[in-house]
């Protein structure tokens, strides 16, 4: 009995009970055709509904972004690929004190992310650029019915496409990092190679990333990137996204999650052939 209670207070239990009332307040409001729900007693703007359920179940059903900090414990946390914000608007309540970051390149999502901040006050700063290694103007690539399916640089099933304006996320911050989410469809390697050039990444304490395995024409080979996690002295785990939709074949594209924390080592050494990616 007792497991049983504490269990019932544990935050990734007390999450999950956040995330099924934010699910019946969207529902509610998609019926009511309102193009906002109620989360926490503020508003919660989205674009579509398949939108939210899809980031509801990956926070509450999978808890992926309570990994390596306690409840209350961030000082900084950094979302790359924002959305529309339900991961920071869950980041900000299980961690009161932290200050965020938010990093979402399409227009019409941003609009969203900063409605959806609106209630943080200065704890919440928003930003409308993409993230990579380098500062450039790229094509981003939007499937208009399903929010969570953007790219960059190529179309895939996408059907919209903007221009807009990447960035460095190494110039956006110079102080210890309690948490970097990084959830940008297939161009992560790029936001880490900049990280490592710039040295930043030494700065960094817990990642979570949603990364993509066996994506046709994808730049990089998930393998690259956890090497470049390990030397900088990362320890990590990987889940496979399918294990919770259906079983993947050998071969299809799937999800895998990287929960990525520092370990104690000495401070990493420029990579041999670092430059072939980094430049």
């Amino acid at each position: 009995m007792f497991p049983f209670l504490k269990s019932l207070i544990h935050p990734a239990a007390r999450n999950r009970c956040w995330v099924a009332a934010a699910a019946v307040s969207a529902l509610r409001a998609e019926l009511k055709g309102a193009r906002s729900f109620d989360l926490d007693g503020m508003p919660c703007a989205y674009l579509d509904i398949e939108g939210v359920f899809s980031m509801l179940l990956e926070i509450g059903l999978v808890d992926i972004y309570g990994i390596g900090i306690g409840p209350g414990d961030a000082g900084l946390i950094i979302d790359c690929g924002s959305n529309i914000g339900l991961a920071a608007r869950c980041f900000a309540r299980r961690n009161p004190r932290a200050r965020l970051l938010c990093f979402e390149p399409s227009a019409a999502a941003f609009a969203a992310l900063q409605s959806n901040l609106s209630c943080l006050g200065r704890r919440g700063a928003a930003f409308n650029v993409a993230l990579g290694d380098r500062e450039d103007s790229v094509d981003l690539y939007r499937d208009v019915g399903f929010s969570m399916n953007m790219r960059l640089g190529s179309p895939g099933a996408c059907s919209s496409r903007e221009k807009v304006q990447m960035a460095r996320l190494s110039n956006y911050f110079n102080e210890p990092v309690d948490l970097l989410k990084v959830d940008v469809e297939g161009s992560e390697f790029g936001i880490f190679a900049d990280l490592e050039r710039s040295g930043k990444i030494r700065l960094v304490r817990n990642i979570v990333i949603e990364a993509d395995w066996n994506q046709p024409q994808q730049s990089y080979h998930l393998p690259e990137l956890l090497g470049l996690l390990e030397h900088n002295g990362f320890g990590f785990n990987l889940k496979a996204g399918g294990s919770y939709w259906v079983p993947s074949r050998i071969g299809e594209y799937q999800t895998v999650f990287i929960y990525a924390a520092r370990s104690p080592a000495p401070e990493a050494a420029p990579r041999a052939g670092c430059n072939r990616r980094c430049t």
